[in-house]
């Protein structure tokens, strides 16, 4: 699988995400994807609007095939809510660790959002993880203050569909 590929010789990278719309539509392909990365050391996590149980009850050999390459399911349906929580998106989500490769005490420490920016050498911004609701346009704001603007597709995408 070409994408697979691609993403396992990104340099420096623990691991792979996969999420919304709803990775269990292509169970078979996630599986392909994951067993891939799995296969290259890296961990694997998939967000699910659905819960295990829900997932497990389904008894689709797809999904199951899915579930065994993921290191953690998120699960549970996003619902917008005000408060800022570490890997997940509202109150009802849960982590599920699904293999041993990532300590529990990694996945329950600390409460907030955790993501990274980085430059490449070119001076393309590149942010990972979940930044807390608001922060993009503040951090936006704060950089048009110092003479900095930011462009780009990915960008100009986010911004015109008002959720910066």
């Amino acid at each position: 699988m070409a994408l697979a590929n691609e993403i396992i010789a990104v340099p420096g990278i623990e691991g792979i995400t996969v999420s919304g719309g709803e990775p269990t539509a292509q169970a078979t392909a996630v599986t392909v994807l994951l067993t891939k990365a799995k296969e290259s050391g890296l961990n694997t996590w998939v967000y699910s609007g659905h819960t295990i149980e829900e997932l497990v009850a389904r008894n689709d050999p797809a999904i199951d095939g899915m579930l065994s390459v993921t290191d953690v399911l998120v699960d549970g349906r996003f619902q917008q809510e005000g408060e800022s929580l570490r890997y997940r998106g509202s109150g009802n989500q849960r982590i599920m660790p699904l293999s041993g490769d990532i300590p529990k005490s990694r996945l329950s420490s600390g409460q907030g959002s955790r993501f990274e920016i980085t430059l490449d050498s070119e001076g393309h911004m590149i942010l990972l993880g979940m930044p807390p609701r608001g922060f993009l346009l503040s951090f936006q704001n704060a950089l048009a203050q110092r003479g900095i603007s930011l462009q780009g597709e990915h960008w100009l995408t986010h911004k015109n569909k008002g959720k910066p």
